[in-house]
């Protein structure tokens, strides 16, 4: 007779109760711990000299190429849909967060405080005890409720609120031109001002050449949201910060596999408890505000929310430079039909056309020209910087454009009916080569990269097709009992 029948719960809005995790053994996707691992490096490879040129955190940027790339070629050509030894890896995406947890407690983390940064301290002593809390699920012993661990995840994300206000509050005006710049900027449009001509200062490193207010129109109005909300702009990033880790988290969730509570808040503590998180919200380097935005885009296409998914990705791509590579990949991955490609456009073009009427040439200037005109730099952490500190050679800045545009044309291609898993790892491919081989990338650009990565942890869960079914022999008292179960 048929005993059981069981498919895939894809896209389901279900949260597995402990004692399902338990009923059946423990499976992890394939590129799940990977990707994990690649946001480890990209993440410890920042946080070696605070995101400039070290040796060392060249090699950790080389390891993040050697994994992300291996993933990209493994997306091509699947072979096995499951990690092996899933326990170890578990065990091993669980030492990857202590040693976050090692570096950030040595770590002086605020370059600017005037005053100690208390609360942030005590919130990693508390994320280390909520770590510790994982470790009988992580070693088999026993599982968790479903309140604990909701609980538990919210713990987390207090502990990061907390520890980002006070971040804002130790440090309230960072001797940094991105701050300076977002700041004039909300308070040039607070009075009525472009910021496109209103505002410009000092770069940072040398103080040489005067810096325009360089983001798109899309970030001014984000700037000052945070501005009006909460007296800095970094509100805004701290907000987006807490928004993508909620995303991560709910994508790994409504996959359909019955996940152990570390393995669903895995992806977001990656983020949330990066060594350099607070030091990026400290700069105000506006990159958390991107990975908001495409996290809530893939949420939103999981959701089936075809225009919200498209006005998110236009939004995702109007909010800074170099989202341009996610208009073909991101459209055309997540399928987007013409209304689709329609809301997008309207969405990323809303912020950006009054600005344009108000004054394309000082727009133009400020957002392209500029960005265009900067040279190299010797003390970026890229390959390129790297090559020409030890090797004598000048690789173009170039190259990582040509790369970029290669791997993006490969993933559109080769990963159209992957879905938000193929669209996970090849986003976070593409921006790593596309920095690593550029003339200068620092903390905030494998800051993304690293949000990217953690991303594609949580689109893992989504890599696995709709399997054939098998038939297997249930011996019984009475007879033998046909049991159609999902081959992996």
């Amino acid at each position: 007779m048929l005993h059981s029948l069981r498919t895939p719960c894809h896209n389901a809005d279900m949260n597995a109760t402990p004692a399902a995790s338990s009923a059946r053994p423990l499976e992890l996707p394939q590129g799940f711990v990977p990707a994990l691992m690649a946001s480890l490096c990209a993440s410890v490879s920042i946080s070696v000299a605070s995101g400039s040129y070290h040796p060392l955190a060249v090699f950790f940027v080389a390891a993040t190429l050697a994994i992300l790339g291996w993933q990209f070629s493994a997306a091509l050509w699947p072979r096995r849909q499951t990690a092996p030894w899933p326990r170890a890896m578990l065990i091993a995406a669980f030492l990857g967060l202590l040693v976050f947890a090692g570096i950030a407690l040595h770590d002086d983390v605020l370059m600017y405080a005037i005053r100690p940064w208390r609360l942030g301290r005590t919130a990693q002593v508390a994320s280390l005890l909520l770590l510790a809390s994982y470790i009988p699920e992580i070693t088999g012993w026993r599982t968790v409720s479903s309140r604990l661990r909701t609980a538990r995840f919210a713990a987390f994300a207090v502990a990061t609120l907390l520890a980002g206000v006070d971040a804002i509050y130790a440090s309230p005006a960072p001797r940094i031109d991105v701050w300076t710049l977002q700041t004039q900027s909300a308070i040039a449009l607070e009075h009525g001002q472009n910021p496109y001509t209103h505002v410009a200062t000092h770069d940072t490193d040398r103080g040489t050449f005067l810096v325009p207010f360089v983001y798109p129109p899309t970030q001014a109005l984000l700037s000052l949201a945070g501005h009006l909300l909460g007296g800095d702009v970094r509100f805004t990033l701290l907000i987006a910060m807490l928004i993508a880790g909620f995303c991560l988290r709910s994508i790994a969730r409504r996959a359909g596999w019955p996940l152990l509570s570390f393995v669903e808040d895995a992806p977001t503590l990656y983020l949330w408890l990066s060594p350099k998180l607070f030091f990026i919200l400290e700069q105000a380097w506006v990159d958390p505000i991107q990975l908001a935005l495409f996290a809530m885009t893939i949420r939103a296409h999981l959701a089936r929310r075809p225009l919200l998914t498209a006005a998110l990705l236009g939004l995702t791509v109007s909010s800074k430079q170099s989202m341009l590579w996610l208009i073909p990949l991101g459209a055309v991955l997540l399928e987007f039909r013409a209304r689709q490609w329609i809301g997008a456009v309207v969405a990323g073009a809303a912020a950006a056309i009054p600005f344009a009427l108000w004054d394309f040439a000082a727009l133009r200037h400020a957002v392209i020209d500029f960005e265009l005109s900067l040279p190299p730099r010797a003390d970026a952490l890229t390959i390129n910087a790297w090559a020409a500190n030890v090797a004598h050679i000048a690789i173009p800045g170039a190259v990582g454009t040509v790369l970029a545009a290669v791997l993006t044309g490969v993933g559109t291609w080769a990963l159209r009916r992957r879905g938000v898993f193929g669209l996970g790892i090849a986003s976070a491919t593409i921006y790593l080569f596309f920095f690593a081989f550029n003339k200068w990338a620092f903390a905030n650009y494998y800051f993304f990269v690293l949000g990217l990565a953690a991303l594609a942890a949580s689109t893992s869960f989504y890599a696995r097709a709709v399997p054939a079914l098998e038939i297997v022999l249930a011996p019984s008292e009475t007879e033998a009992s046909t049991i159609i179960a999902p081959t992996r």
